[in-house]
């Protein structure tokens, strides 16, 4: 029967899908906007520790990326996004103090997170979608996904010209990141009963 304010079943599921996805678009732009913007200062503010970090981010991304689908089946989309993009603020955290037994080991989990993270992301946003919206849905989250380049320059460059010191910015996307992760706690489920 439905909810008694809503006359149509089907529009309720759209809304839940659209939904879905708008939280995942806001999240990842959040999350991405945190870490793109830690990402380029790694190389100019730690040097030789920062190029290794991010060496072992993407070999650990693409070496995982194989066996996500196991742990998406044992743990479910939502949870998966939640843990993947947490290695990712982990990681931003650790930024704050480059030190390498600090941060070498939270970019190898960063890496390992970040391989749950986009595998499970894509298996979501097919999930929310039908034949005739996933197109839609896809090109929506990444308009929404790639407002992180241009406010995240926008952010760093504003926070760098202000004088503030490197842990303090780090601490600023650490938050930012935080914000975005915690928007992935409202994900419905991707196929609403």
């Amino acid at each position: 029967m439905g909810l008694p304010w809503v006359k149509n079943d089907k529009y309720l599921c759209l809304n839940l899908k659209l939904a879905n996805v708008l939280i995942l678009s806001i999240s990842f732009c959040l999350l991405f906007l945190a870490f793109n913007g830690v990402q380029v200062l790694m190389t100019t503010v730690v040097e030789d520790l920062g190029f290794i970090s991010l060496v072992i981010v993407y070999v650990c991304f693409g070496g995982f990326s194989l066996f996500t689908t196991i742990i998406v089946a044992k743990l479910g989309h939502k949870w998966c996004l939640i843990i993947g993009c947490a290695t990712y603020v982990t990681w931003i955290a650790s930024t704050m103090y480059p030190v390498a037994p600090l941060l070498l080991p939270s970019s190898a989990l960063n890496g390992l997170g970040g391989a749950l993270t986009w595998s499970t992301h894509g298996a979501f946003l097919v999930l929310c979608s039908d034949r005739d919206s996933l197109g839609y849905y896809t090109g929506l989250f990444f308009s929404i996904f790639m407002v992180h380049q241009i406010a995240g320059n926008l952010l760093s460059g504003a926070l760098l010209t202000s004088g503030l010191s490197y842990t303090f910015l780090f601490g600023i996307f650490t938050i930012i990141g935080a914000v975005g992760l915690s928007f992935l706690f409202l994900l419905g489920p991707p196929q609403p009963a």
